[in-house]
């Protein structure tokens, strides 16, 4: 569901980070630090946290806009068109993706399937499992699902933004709340998130 796009920014730091394949959930972990908000986790219990929602089945067809359910379901409706793309469209697939297919085995050993079990199009619930296996492994890359769990888990909303947040608005992720603070991230072209503290928006 659409959050409202954040605003352009007339002031913010940047918390830098070494990134190493872990770079967004580094992020987090700086601006939870940052705000000094309790418990503090590491990137590598980040990680496992997203994981965790990407692979939930609580996720519901009914669900309205603007809830947790409603959201898990918007990923999984999105890691299925990347992985099944209409006809005639061509979707790039993220890193992430691309190794759910490459892991197939894996997984079905993991989850106690017949080794040639398919990524089955209608069970789009299986999709998340498989992004959260994937994820766990060998995801280097922050991607919308990642960013989106991140947010719910904790609790907060998210702006990203890309390259230059003084000139282009970023995009939400995460419940619409009116109260508490605003994870601020900016985005390298694709290969690199740092977090973002002492911002001040442009009203």
């Amino acid at each position: 569901y659409p959050l409202k796009p954040c605003r352009n920014l007339i002031q913010y730091n940047v918390i830098g980070n070494d990134g190493g394949g872990d770079c967004l959930f580094k992020s987090f972990r700086d601006i939870r630090n940052f705000y000094g908000q309790e418990p503090s986790y590491t990137h590598q219990e980040l990680r496992e946290l997203s994981c965790n929602w990407l692979a939930s089945d609580d996720w519901s067809n009914n669900a309205q806009n603007g809830t947790e359910q409603r959201a898990r379901l918007d990923v999984l409706e999105s890691l299925q068109l990347s992985l099944f793309p209409p006809e005639g469209i061509e979707v790039t697939l993220p890193e992430v993706l691309s190794g759910i297919k490459q892991t197939r085995k894996r997984f079905n050993k993991k989850y106690n399937l017949p080794e040639d079990t398919p990524i089955d199009q209608e069970s789009i619930g299986e999709l998340g499992k498989r992004y959260a296996y994937v994820l766990s492994k060998v995801g280097e890359y922050g991607n919308t699902p990642d960013i989106t769990a991140l947010s719910w888990v904790l609790g907060v909303k998210t702006c990203v933004y890309k390259d230059d947040p003084n000139n282009s608005t970023g995009s939400s992720f995460g419940p619409a709340y009116k109260a508490g603070p605003t994870y601020y991230i900016i985005a390298y072209g694709d290969a690199h998130f740092e977090g973002m503290k002492d911002v001040i928006e442009n009203n």
